[in-house]
């Protein structure tokens, strides 16, 4: 089985999406700014495009629509328009601080046809795709055509912390046993010049696997944002303000002890790096 098909099958199992790769993104990838899982002042659950025209991902139904900066009540709608297409396999595209340029409940659009322009000069246009039976916020990627990758993720940053101290594994040698959390901050680097965090995080101590996220999926609980299917992470607790993300606490035994990471994109390239530290 090839890395592209294992990670594919990953993302389905764990979303529950029936169809991968029948949506076409909106806009050129290289007007995207942001991916799933960036951090624009919380963990970002779809993709931001820079302003521009936007077209239907899939074929689809209108199903709601709105002009205006706030919805009945005055609750406030961010980027001042929206527009929601409901498409097969239960789900739905979301596009948030779009002008519509169709504004008819109930008509069906074509995929690539031209819904609307950016009403948000500034920030551009937000697109979620929501699996309205799961009632969760899908990874894109999962759904849309895929460009060629061959470039495996960045892992740019890595750092044990405890009690206020954070100690970069790159320079960390010996360290007190006990209680750490494991700092990350890994992204893919295609398309170039996209902020998009790495499809899927491993954390292995000892060569152990103790944490992992595979950025597949986002949903509310409770009252409670939670991220990542298969490991069900509460977003505050594993999201830092910087935007990395955050592992543990782990255990770390006395001795010589190694810890690894293995950073890996939807496609499936692989970037691993790992430490080896005196645990005191």
């Amino acid at each position: 089985m090839s890395k592209r098909v294992a990670v594919v099958g990953l993302a389905v199992l764990c979303v529950g999406v029936v169809s991968v790769f029948a949506f076409q993104w909106p806009a050129p990838l290289s007007t995207m700014k942001y991916g799933f899982g960036s951090y624009r002042g919380g963990f970002l659950k779809g993709a931001e495009f820079a302003p521009g025209p936007m077209t239907a991902c899939a074929p689809g139904e209108i199903v709601f629509h709105a002009e205006t900066p706030a919805l009945p009540g005055a609750y406030p709608l961010a980027g001042g328009g929206m527009l929601a297409l409901m498409h097969h396999s239960d789900l739905m595209s979301v596009y948030v601080g779009l002008s519509p340029h169709i504004s008819e409940n109930g008509m069906v659009v074509e995929v690539g046809q031209f819904v609307g322009s950016s009403s948000d000069a500034g920030r551009g246009t937000r697109l979620y795709v929501l699996d309205t039976r799961e009632r969760r916020m899908v990874n894109p990627l999962a759904v849309m055509d895929q460009s060629e990758d061959d470039k495996a993720p960045v892992l740019l940053s890595a750092a044990l912390s405890r009690e206020a101290v954070e100690m970069p594994l790159s320079s960390a040698k010996e360290i007190a046993q006990g209680n750490w959390y494991l700092l990350l901050d890994a992204v893919d680097v295609s398309p170039p010049g996209l902020d998009w965090p790495a499809f899927s995080l491993r954390v292995l101590v000892n060569g152990s696997e103790r944490a992992s996220a595979v950025y597949d999926a986002a949903w509310a609980s409770q009252g409670v944002s939670r991220l990542f299917s298969r490991t069900n992470l509460v977003e505050e607790d594993c999201i830092l303000a910087d935007g990395r993300i955050r592992f543990g606490p782990l255990a770390l035994p006395r001795g010589k002890v190694a810890i690894s990471v293995i950073a890996q994109d939807y496609a499936g390239n692989t970037r691993e790096a790992s430490w080896t530290l005196s645990v005191q």
